[in-house]
């Protein structure tokens, strides 16, 4: 099975037997192949994993229901991945996109002015479920920022990936950010004969 086939299986039986709310403390969990080491969290989704590919020399912390991630250049950067259990499935029809929308307007730091909304796009990352992009632009401190939130509607959840940062370093951040979304996976412990997991 190829891993996009492999990667999609396991999200669908991802959604079937969800039973919990995701753990957004996560362990990291270290690997070595071919010399090169990785850095994975490791979230607990009821009796089932979820592992996520760190950026390389990115560092996390968690913060109430969500976890930061933090590059190792960049200043005025703000990386957040949420978790946010749904009483019911919000397909992202119109109304679902008009809730996001909302959500995302209310979720901008108070501080910024000249907001600007300059996309609404839907399906732009391959994560096997339905999803929406929205990019905004705005000033703060004396500084243009581009801030785009990646939200994922699931049966019982949503998962919503969000970066902000200064215009001039905010491309090659989500380029890497994005990237490393795609390595968000259900895995089964029980099968799983990784390495060690490591505290954080």
């Amino acid at each position: 099975m190829s891993r996009a086939l492999s990667f999609l299986a396991c999200l669908a039986f991802g959604f079937a037997t969800a039973e919990a709310a995701i753990d957004m403390t996560p362990a990291l969990r270290e690997s070595t192949e071919n010399g090169i080491t990785s850095k994975h969290l490791v979230f607990k989704d009821g009796a089932r994993e979820i592992t996520y590919e760190l950026p390389s020399q990115w560092t996390h912390r968690s913060v109430g229901d969500s976890v930061k991630l933090i590059p190792p250049s960049g200043t005025m950067v703000d990386i957040v991945m949420k978790a946010i259990p749904l009483t019911s499935p919000q397909p992202l029809d119109e109304k679902g996109v008009a809730a996001v929308h909302e959500h995302f307007l209310r979720d901008v730091p108070p501080a910024a002015q000249a907001l600007t909304v300059a996309s609404e796009q839907l399906n732009t990352v391959p994560f096997g479920a339905t999803n929406c992009e929205i990019t905004a632009t705005y000033q703060a401190l004396g500084e243009v920022f581009v801030r785009r939130a990646l939200y994922i509607n699931l049966p019982d959840r949503q998962l919503i990936f969000r970066l902000s940062a200064r215009r001039s370093e905010f491309e090659n951040l989500w380029r890497t950010f994005r990237g490393s979304i795609l390595s968000w996976h259900w895995t089964d412990p029980v099968a799983q004969d990784g390495p060690k997991t490591a505290s954080n």
